[in-house]
């Protein structure tokens, strides 16, 4: 495991081969088999209050958890692109 990341009600994990794992609450981002395609090449995952966000290493974010606590991005999705850090609050 490179990192592990929570969020108060559930865990997320990067593997060696960039890949992650989640367990947890599966509504504040324990099931992540929905963004399961998308969380390849992870490099960095942040949580929040029932949600995550990960950083891939072309830049782009994937969010996933509780669509009001951050889980869900599709409304920015087009504005996370060349992204290095993310801080959670």
């Amino acid at each position: 495991m490179v990192s592990i990341s929570e969020d108060g009600y559930a865990f997320a994990a990067i593997k060696k081969d960039g890949t992650v794992v989640s367990w947890g609450a599966p509504t504040y981002g324990g099931d992540s088999s929905s963004v399961k395609d998308e969380l390849k090449d992870v490099v960095s995952i942040t949580g929040t209050d029932g949600a995550f966000a990960a950083i891939k290493k072309d830049g782009t974010v994937t969010t996933f958890g509780h669509a009001d606590k951050g889980g869900d991005s599709s409304s920015v999705k087009d504005e996370l692109t060349d992204i290095s850090q993310i801080s959670s609050t």
